[in-house]
């Protein structure tokens, strides 16, 4: 509000009439708005494929791995998989069955025990994959770094990929 040259109170307008204020709350309307536009067009201007999205975007999804088992995978195998992975292969590959992933409280405890067993490169790992029916297994480097000499020393597995991820073994 002002004071006009008679001395009364009137209310500040704009040009055509409207309050300063409603046009203050639909210009910071306006700049919300296009601030979303922003960062919902971000992926878009990065780049990246359907699947992987932009570069760096996704933090547990091994490229190298994945690409691996979508070209030897069938909707009959059984994946072993490393837990932290378990979520984006099932979001990757929803036609494969995995062991384990994210949903924690949704696995039986003794999945959770051979798991870890496998990781720790147990003495009866042979028979833990064979138990599961294991057809695939996909081994982090850094999640079973004990099992991997295992498997790689194993007639029964062999290596179909490997990377600094991890690696990949298809049962003979």
């Amino acid at each position: 509000a002002s004071i006009g040259a008679a001395g009364e109170r009137r209310n500040a307008t704009t040009a055509i009439g409207a309050p300063r204020d409603r046009r203050s709350a639909m210009n910071g309307a306006i700049v919300l708005a296009l601030g979303l536009l922003v960062v919902l067009l971000l992926p878009t201007w990065r780049g990246g494929d359907a699947l992987y999205g932009p570069p760096g975007l996704l933090i547990d999804a091994p490229r190298g791995i994945t690409d691996a088992v979508r070209s030897i995978a069938r909707p009959t195998d059984r994946v072993w998989n490393a837990q932290r992975w378990g979520s984006w292969l099932e979001f990757a590959l929803p036609a494969v069955s995995v062991a384990v992933d994210s949903r924690i409280e949704l696995i039986p405890a003794d999945v959770w025990s051979d798991h870890l067993a496998l990781s720790d490169g147990a003495p009866d790992w042979a028979a833990i994959l064979d138990r599961h029916g294991v057809t695939i297994v996909l081994a982090a480097t850094r999640e079973q770094h004990a099992l991997l000499p295992l498997l790689l020393a194993s007639p029964a597995w062999r290596l179909v990929y490997e990377d600094t991820d991890g690696a990949v073994f298809a049962r003979r």
